[in-house]
C-alpha cells in the first residue's frame, strides 16, 4: 500500500528498499569469506549512510559501534552471572550517541523472574544533566509486564 517494494539476495536478506519517492535504500553485507559473512556493513540512500562496526567476540560478531553523518553510536555490552553455559549471548547495556547522550538498559534481577535477559527499565543519562529514568518494566512470574 505505500509503493515501497523489497528486494532480496538468494538467500532470503533484504538487500534494497525502493520506492516512489527518495533515493533506494542500499543494505551492502559482509562477503562470504569473512568471519562477518551476511552481516551488515553499511546502509546508503543517496549520500547518507551508516557503516556497521563489529567485534568478534565469542560466542559471534556483535555491533560495536555504528558510523552515522552525524557521528559514531556506541553500544556497550555485558554478560549476565547466573547463565553457566558456554556459548552466553550478551545483553546491550547501553548505546553512547555522539553528544554524549546515553541510554542504559536495567535487567534487575529482583524483578526477573529468574529470566536474566528480561529487560527491567531504561534510563537517560546526559553527561550534563542528572540520570532519569524512562520506563520500568518489573516481570512477575509470568513473565509479563506488570507496570510502566
Amino acid at each position: 500500500p505505500t509503493g515501497k517494494q523489497l528486494h532480496f539476495d538468494l538467500q532470503g536478506r533484504l538487500v534494497r528498499l525502493s520506492g516512489e519517492q527518495g533515493a533506494d535504500v542500499c543494505i551492502h553485507r559482509h562477503g562470504d569469506a569473512t568471519k562477518l559473512s551476511g552481516l551488515i556493513d553499511r546502509i546508503t540512500a543517496g549520500q547518507q549512510f551508516l557503516k556497521f562496526i563489529y567485534e568478534l567476540h565469542t560466542p559471534g560478531p556483535r555491533v560495536m559501534a555504528v558510523d552515522t553523518p552525524r557521528g559514531m553510536f556506541s553500544y556497550l555490552y555485558d554478560r549476565p552471572e547466573s547463565v553457566q553455559h558456554a556459548e552466553i549471548t550478551h545483553r546491550l547495556l547501553a548505546v553512547k550517541r555522539p553528544d554524549g547522550m546515553q541510554r542504559l538498559y536495567h535487567y534487575e534481577s529482583q524483578w526477573q523472574s529468574r529470566h536474566p535477559y528480561a529487560l527491567t527499565g531504561i534510563s537517560i543519562r546526559h553527561e550534563k544533566r542528572a540520570c532519569r529514568l524512562v520506563c520500568s518494566r518489573p516481570h512477575q512470574s509470568t513473565s509479563k509486564v506488570s507496570r510502566y
